[in-house]
């Protein structure tokens, strides 16, 4: 991959200290330790697995299990690596945040899971099954460089073919459990799915649209995929696996800032990260004048003083925004301020409270346009 400059010599670093990296992390057991060691280089090891039963690999080019393996390498050594790219998927993004922080043997053996057999059972034995289409690696995914450099102030930001394929997976945990479609219709369980889908006009570097996909009737129907709400990224969670312990703030917390700085303060470092539900607008001037709130997900990875005892104006928080993968330090006052789901809430250019609209792809997409 070097050679064919796929990967640069910084970026193998990561690769090569990932047992070391995972080895010292006090979060884990020694369980967890070697299985995501195993994981990532059965992965390398173009996905073999001798335990497993030939008829129920799935075939797929090899470089991608390759690359699937060192990105998944780069997630557990640095989560801000991760990216949701141009679709609304910020809470399957900051799940995927807090499974590669606080059980990576999960979010490595999920990405392999798939890659290897094209599903995923969960904790109550349902078969996830994931279509090929939506297996295709959408564009930029395999950057390994450009990718690497979600953590940095890059213009070249893409969601990796690793989160690709977990993102899309927490989808179609959701959909594939439901009895019910986008337009309230009754359906049988199994019958919705969650595709990744390019348009007609698309371009090659087109990013593909996530569709819900209704297959109960003589001809398929589509809806262009919502985001997902608090009870439904905590029924995703449990059917992941029960070591995520996946978290919002709770509503009650937003209730004052003091009751927010209070809150985070006071958390163990081991329950971080906490996904705070936030206003898009704020956090990007090519969305600040939209007339209604645009719900979105973003990780607060730790909150402290930095400069000893004092008061909410100096309290910091460090919050990881999927669509850039980067995190950066704002005030606790600011983070606050962003927080819908309390009195007063006005927008970023004095709005009174609007009603809520789903997040589209465009909006994500006009956001990343710094």
């Amino acid at each position: 991959m070097m050679r064919e400059g796929k990967i640069e010599p910084a970026v193998i670093s990561d690769i090569t200290r990932l047992s070391e990296i995972v080895e010292k992390s006090p979060r884990l057991t020694d369980e967890q330790k070697a299985q995501t060691v195993k994981n990532v280089l059965e992965l390398l090891d173009d996905g073999n697995d001798p335990s497993m039963d030939a008829a129920a690999r799935i075939e797929m080019p090899k470089g991608l299990y390759r690359t699937a393996a060192i990105q998944s390498a780069m997630h557990v050594a640095d989560p801000d690596t991760i990216n949701q790219y141009a679709h609304p998927t910020c809470a399957l993004a900051s799940l995927e945040v807090a499974t590669y922080t606080r059980a990576p043997d999960v979010a490595t053996g999920l990405v392999s899971e798939v890659l290897r057999t094209g599903k995923f059972v969960t904790t109550d034995g349902t078969v996830i099954q994931l279509d090929p289409m939506s297996l295709r690696p959408e564009h930029g995914s395999e950057f390994i460089d450009d990718v690497a450099l979600n953590q940095h102030a890059s213009p070249t930001q893409y969601r990796s073919y690793a989160s690709q394929i977990f993102q899309t997976t927490a989808a179609n945990i959701h959909w594939q459990t439901q009895t019910v479609n986008p337009d309230g219709q009754s359906v049988p369980r199994g019958t919705l799915r969650y595709e990744l889908r390019y348009a007609p006009n698309a371009t090659e570097d087109s990013p593909p649209t996530g569709y819900v996909v209704d297959y109960s009737g003589e001809k398929p129907k589509y809806w262009e995929a919502p985001g997902y709400s608090e009870v439904q990224m905590q029924n995703i969670n449990e059917l992941i696996s029960n070591q995520l312990n996946y978290e919002f703030i709770p509503q009650n917390v937003a209730a004052s800032e003091d009751h927010l700085k209070r809150f985070l303060g006071a958390m163990p470092a081991d329950r971080m990260p906490i996904t705070a539900a936030v206003d898009a607008r704020y956090l990007s001037p090519n969305l600040a004048g939209e007339p209604n709130i645009l719900a979105h997900d973003i990780s607060i990875h730790a909150s402290f003083d930095p400069t000893g005892p004092g008061g909410k104006n100096n309290w910091l928080v460090r919050m990881k925004n999927p669509w850039t993968g980067r995190s950066e330090y704002i005030t606790i006052s600011k983070l606050y301020e962003m927080t819908y789901d309390r009195p007063g809430f006005t927008g970023p250019l004095g709005q009174a409270r609007q009603k809520m609209v789903p997040v589209r792809s465009e909006d994500f997409a006009r956001a990343r346009q710094q």
